[in-house]
C-alpha cells in the first residue's frame, strides 16, 4: 500500500474525512496527475469545512413536538427550486416571513452561502400561534 493511500485512511480513521471524500482522493490517486497537482486536490478537500444540518422542532407549550434535520445539501437544493417561485409568489412569502419576525427573503437565497443562512437561523424560534414556536439549531455532521 502506497504511503499516500495509508495517509487518506488515517484521515478517515480520525475523522477528519468522510467516506466520500477519501474516495475522490483516492479516485485523484489513480489519475494520471502531478505530484503538484495531486497535492493541490488533497489539500482542497481536507481543508473543506464539514457539512452542516439545521434542525427545525416544533414546540407547543415548551413540550417538543416534532423535530426534523435538514442537510446543508438539501438546503442547497431547495434554494435552487425558489427560482421557480413567481416573483408575486415570493413577495408575500417575503411579507408572512416578515411578519413572523424572519430576517431574510426568499429571493435573496443562494445556495453557495447555505452556511450563512444556516448561521442565520441559528437559534432562532418563529411564534406559530397557539402556543407553538418553531426553533431552528445548526449542528456539525
Amino acid at each position: 500500500m502506497s504511503e499516500a493511500r495509508k495517509q487518506i485512511l488515517e484521515l478517515v480513521a480520525a475523522g477528519r474525512l468522510n467516506i466520500e471524500e477519501a474516495e475522490r482522493l483516492l479516485d485523484a490517486l489513480r489519475e494520471k496527475v502531478t505530484s503538484h497537482e495531486r497535492a493541490d486536490k488533497v489539500v482542497s478537500i481536507v481543508q473543506r469545512p464539514k457539512k452542516r444540518k439545521l434542525r427545525i422542532q416544533l414546540e407547543r407549550n415548551g413540550e417538543l413536538e416534532f423535530k426534523i434535520n435538514v442537510s446543508s445539501d438539501l438546503l442547497k437544493t431547495g434554494m435552487r427550486l425558489v427560482d421557480l417561485i413567481p416573483g408575486y409568489l415570493r413577495d408575500s412569502i417575503d411579507e408572512a416571513l416578515r411578519a413572523k419576525g424572519a430576517r431574510f427573503r426568499v429571493a435573496t437565497l443562494n445556495p453557495e452561502r447555505v452556511d450563512e443562512f444556516i448561521d442565520l437561523l441559528d437559534g432562532a424560534a418563529l411564534d406559530v400561534g397557539a402556543g407553538a414556536e418553531v426553533r431552528f439549531l445548526a449542528e456539525a455532521i
